[in-house]
């Protein structure tokens, strides 16, 4: 049987066309994470096994229709011949025997170019056979390939949106991290702030301590000087009441009482004068401690809850430096698994 051009093209591992608009179209179909030179040399390689395949099935089906229509024309030749001698021996029944010397070389050449044809024939269908199954053992080692190839973009994509989740959470972290660090700047300028308030808040105390010891001072003095001007009063009343015994009795009983008088009174008004400076003297003091006091405590309140503030972003800026380092490891991680798989197909 004879294999013309269009039989091999309509095998089923033999279209050139469909294998061409098959590979083109996978070659096209190259998606994200896979180089479009990876299915460029993928098609590129099978059609050119293809096409050597294509080449060596025609040059057989050529060969193997060179050497039918050889047969055929021997089979047409030894049935001339058979009939031709058949006729001769009709015509000539005595010269069958010459006859058949004459023509038993050719008829012996004819059917040892028949059996050559026809082993010839056996030997090309083998061969086609043994092409169909490397054909076909090509065609599913590309289409495993091609499944492989699937699998392993899809890994790719899913690697990359781990990745992108990755990068995009680590964004999100440093940019928090920015902010805490901004935070912390701004609580350190705030503590110092508040230090340097603590420190004045100190200064007055000690200034307010100080003035309070120069009241206290000065208050002596006024004690001492009311203290002088009592014992100049009772060395007055002194004299006056010597003065009194000299005069007559009338004159030293009114003295007497009027001199009584004066001295309540002067008395009155040292007590009243010395109770109201100690008075105004400690009210003032404690006004000025219970401001300071309460400056001192506003600001160590402050600091401390700033330092508690500082503690706890420095923790969180600690953990998130923790889920840096990890997330750029896992991130490094799955580019090496990217870089990995991108080799091997390749």
């Amino acid at each position: 049987m004879m294999y013309s051009s269009d039989t091999i093209r309509s095998l089923p591992g033999a279209s050139g066309g469909r294998v061409l608009k098959m590979v083109t179209e996978m070659g096209s179909a190259s998606i994200g994470g896979i180089s479009p030179a990876l299915s460029a040399n993928a098609a590129k390689s099978f059609l050119e096994a293809t096409d050597k395949e294509k080449k060596e099935m025609q040059g057989l089906n050529d060969r193997l229709g060179n050497y039918i229509d050889r047969v055929k024309k021997l089979e047409e030749q030894n049935r001339k011949l058979v009939a031709d001698l058949e006729e001769l021996r009709g015509r000539w029944g005595k010269d069958t025997s010459e006859i058949k010397i004459q023509y038993s070389d050719s008829l012996r050449d004819a059917r040892k170019e028949i059996d050559d044809g026809a082993r010839r024939k056996a030997e090309i269908d083998v061969k086609v056979a043994r092409l169909r199954d490397d054909l076909a053992e090509i065609r599913s080692r590309y289409e495993d390939v091609q499944h492989r190839r699937e699998n392993d973009r899809e890994k790719i994509n899913q690697w990359q949106h781990a990745i992108d989740d990755a990068q995009s959470e680590l964004e999100m972290l440093r940019a928090r991290w920015r902010q805490l660090t901004d935070e912390e700047k701004r609580l350190n300028g705030d503590n110092a702030r508040i230090w340097e308030e603590l420190q004045k808040a100190r200064n007055d105390l000690d200034e307010e301590t100080l003035g309070r010891i120069d009241f206290q001072n000065q208050v002596q003095t006024l004690m001492e000087e009311l203290e002088f001007l009592r014992r100049v009063h009772e060395q007055e009343v002194k004299e006056l009441q010597a003065l009194l015994a000299q005069a007559p009795a009338d004159t030293r009983e009114f003295f007497k009482n009027e001199l009584a008088l004066a001295i309540r009174d002067i008395k009155d008004e040292y007590d009243y004068i010395a109770k109201q400076g100690k008075q105004d003297m400690e009210s003032w003091y404690k006004l000025k401690v219970s401001e300071v006091q309460g400056t001192a405590n506003r600001a160590n309140i402050e600091a401390n809850y700033q330092r508690e503030e500082v503690k706890r972003m420095r923790d969180n800026i600690g953990d998130l430096r923790g889920k840096l380092g990890d997330l750029e490891a896992k991130n490094a991680l799955l580019e090496k698994e990217v870089q990995s798989l991108n080799n091997q197909v390749w």
